[in-house]
């Protein structure tokens, strides 16, 4: 599977694991996979996946992992993703992301890997990079 995920993905409302990394998906992030409300695990690293990170994802409150890594995203982590409640592991470590960390992410004390190794971004709250 290569290319942009097809629509019948988000019609799955059941789906609690979408794994999909290292399958050369391009484009942008669909905002429909903010219909996948019972997502336990978001991987979709490791691609050619552009633009920003839609806030629909921050909707997906059953959420424990999201796996953004080594795609082409920018702009900022949304202030959508204070809504995940859940959320365990974030990782975006290999984007072109920039900003300041919104403080309501932070708060949720999420490992979130790759916010350091970015010199775009600035974070209050994050420990200091080693």
């Amino acid at each position: 599977m290569s290319g942009e995920l097809p629509v019948a993905l988000y019609e799955l409302s059941n789906l609690e694991a979408l794994s999909l990394s290292r399958i050369v998906l391009t484009r942008t992030i669909p905002t429909e996979l903010g219909a996948l409300s019972n997502l336990i695990v978001l991987s979709i690293g490791s691609n050619a996946l552009e633009g920003t990170i839609p806030s629909k994802i921050g909707q997906i409150t059953t959420l424990q992992y999201i796996n953004l890594n080594s795609n082409d995203l920018t702009q900022n982590i949304p202030i959508d993703f204070a809504m995940l409640s859940n959320i365990q592991t974030l990782i975006v470590q290999g984007n072109l992301l920039s900003g300041e960390v919104p403080l309501e992410v932070c708060q949720l004390h999420t490992e979130i890997y790759g916010l350091c190794r970015s010199p775009k971004f600035t974070c209050d709250c994050c420990e200091p990079c080693s």
